[in-house]
């Protein structure tokens, strides 16, 4: 149960008002202009003074329905830092290259409300079906990056540092037997530090993971694009390899040439793409490490991509990537 004091902020709807069909029903239509009825709210996830998402099945004036996303923010200014960001890259759709399309952004809610993305996740397809995938997904994360768009937001090498040394402390204090590896790790990365004060200024996802994008038939979406800003392009493939491993590590498969396979395929729809960024093999292996030290973090805080690991399969999965992020650095 969330309670009324896990608010969205102290001046916005707290989430039980954001998961009611009438209120959100009322601010939704004048947002838009037209009628727009709300017929039922899922709770999709909350972060207490961060973020609260919310799936909204709605119906219009002809009563055909659709569902949509509605994203609530703690700060206000980052609903709307969102919503443009969403319309901006929304405007670069193709056929085959998309994100989700904003709809209204309800400014006393902190809200930014978004189509619902169909498809498939790249964990739930497999074999030859999730290689086409991937390299589908290289070939996006190719054009994000050429894309000719600037944003105000950059990648901050200070700010990334200091995340760095709070993932070791909440891995050293959450499992205090892997305190030592997550030092070793988080050391190794500062000690790289350059690789974030060379970035280049392209846009980038920054949250790049396997369950951020959503396959249907020739078609790649891919979602979360909160966090986009400018920054090195070696970091979302870094990002999304590392996770691909985790993916290979939950499914008893790391290590194997199936799994080499699928990051192959991902790596080959990125460099084969007309204009692909290009990339250093050291820039990847330095932030897929990053990511191996942040998922560590996310672990221990029951987030990332689900489902979450019960407690054998947490400490497992813990040491495992502790283990990838200072072998990446040691290749």
């Amino acid at each position: 149960m969330i309670r009324a004091d896990e608010s969205v902020a102290p001046h916005f709807a707290a989430p039980e008002q954001l998961l009611d069909s009438d209120f959100v029903s009322e601010r939704l239509s004048a947002s838009l202009g037209e009628r727009r009825s709300v017929s039922a709210a899922r709770l999709v996830s909350h972060s207490p003074g961060k973020r609260t998402v919310i799936a909204y099945q709605t119906r219009g004036l002809e009563g055909k329905g659709s569902e949509l996303i509605g994203k609530a923010y703690a700060d206000p200014a980052k609903a709307e830092r969102t919503h443009a960001t969403l319309a901006r890259l929304h405007a670069q759709a193709t056929g085959a290259w998309t994100v989700a399309e904003p709809v209204a952004l309800i400014g006393e809610l902190g809200m930014s409300v978004q189509t619902q993305v169909s498809g498939r996740t790249i964990d739930q397809l497999h074999g030859a079906e999730r290689a086409l995938a991937l390299r589908s997904t290289g070939h996006w994360l190719a054009k994000l990056h050429v894309l000719d768009l600037a944003f105000e937001r950059r990648v901050n090498p200070d700010s990334e540092l200091r995340k760095i040394g709070e993932w070791e402390s909440l891995v050293a204090a959450g499992d205090p037997g892997r305190a030592t590896d997550a030092s070793a790790l988080a050391a190794a990365l500062r000690a790289r530090g350059a690789a974030l004060r060379t970035v280049r200024v392209a846009p980038i996802h920054k949250d790049f993971h396997y369950q951020h994008v959503l396959v249907e038939g020739s078609r790649v979406a891919v979602v979360d694009v909160d966090e986009v800003r400018g920054g090195e392009p070696a970091f979302d493939v870094g990002h999304f390899c590392a996770y691909l491993r985790l993916l290979a590590m939950r499914e008893a498969r790391e290590g194997t040439e199936a799994s080499q396979r699928e990051e192959d395929a991902f790596l080959d729809g990125y460099t084969s793409a007309s204009e692909p960024a290009a990339v250093g093999d050291e820039q990847c292996r330095f932030f897929a490490a990053y990511a191996c030290l942040k998922i560590g973090k996310q672990l221990l805080r029951g987030k990332g991509p689900s489902p979450a690991p019960d407690e054998a399969q947490r400490a497992a999965q813990l040491v495992f990537v502790l283990d990838e992020g200072l072998r990446c650095l040691r290749a």
